[in-house]
């Protein structure tokens, strides 16, 4: 939940698996959404188009509003929600994740 009005930046992701399929990079899409203070619909925003690396290396991306309701912006209140989706299905098995998402908050009236 927001604390503040703001935007969200860039996603900085690693893992300890490799996230190859046979030795190639993969399509991942982490996409941004909000859902309104008091509401069920979730509402997609943003999104970032990265491809998988190896074991132990970062894959960074900086978010582009998306769609009709594409919006870097979110205001206090409004639940923010990041996912993260490998669009080939690849590479398959369980594999750890380690997520950073840079958000900057307009602090002028955060308590």
């Amino acid at each position: 939940v927001a604390p503040g009005g703001g935007v969200i930046k860039s996603i900085h992701i690693v893992s300890q698996n490799s996230l190859l399929n046979k030795g190639s990079g993969q399509p991942l899409v982490a996409t941004f959404s909000k859902r309104a203070n008091g509401s069920s619909s979730l509402t997609t925003c943003a999104a970032v188009s990265m491809t998988t690396v190896a074991a132990n290396t970062v894959m960074s991306g900086t978010f582009a509003a998306a769609g009709k309701a594409g919006t870097l912006a979110f205001v206090k209140g409004e639940q923010i929600l990041v996912s993260l989706q490998l669009t080939s299905g690849k590479p398959t098995g369980n594999k750890n994740y380690y997520v950073t998402v840079v958000f900057q908050l307009d602090q002028t009236n955060l308590d």
